[in-house]
């Protein structure tokens, strides 16, 4: 099983302590990001600088060697500092060290980001049984959302 936290440089990226969902479903709704199944098949992870103050947040559902990412937000009081960017790559991180092969998504705002973080649109047709099932997939996410994947096995 997959480490819980890992230091990076002053910040601590750990799985997201139950007294601290309330706080991070409020930072996912400010985000405009849909919150109402996170409490399902949703675990949330976050990137926390000093006396655990959230620097970023994404979320994993994992479906066997499949996983949709999700819920990748940044306080607006903390852009521009590259945290985005770090919290999806300890995701994939943790991904990985859980046996994911491939991650998937779904981005009606973020499609540019996640190009440079070697995800590529795929066609939602071509999305695992498990992934189109999801919540996000099925009704949470408009049909106009990009579906993005990476191969986390790519390069091994």
């Amino acid at each position: 099983m997959p480490t819980a936290a890992y230091p990076l440089q002053a910040l601590e990226f750990r799985k997201v302590h139950e007294q601290e969902t309330a706080g991070v479903i409020k930072e996912l709704s400010k985000a405009g990001l849909p919150v109402a199944d996170i409490a399902d098949n949703v675990t949330l992870f976050g990137l926390f600088e000093g006396e655990n103050t959230l620097a970023a947040i994404a979320g994993l559902e994992m479906y066997g060697q499949d996983a949709l990412l999700r819920s990748v937000c940044v306080p607006a009081s903390v852009q521009g500092r590259g945290r985005g960017k770090q919290i999806v790559s300890e995701v994939e991180r943790y991904g990985k060290e859980a046996s994911v092969r491939c991650l998937y998504l779904l981005t009606t705002t973020a499609s540019d980001f996640f190009i440079k973080a070697g995800y590529h649109l795929a066609d939602r047709s071509t999305a695992p049984l498990a992934i189109q099932q999801t919540s996000e997939f099925a009704g949470l996410c408009p049909s106009t959302a990009a579906f993005m994947c990476k191969n986390l096995a790519e390069g091994e």
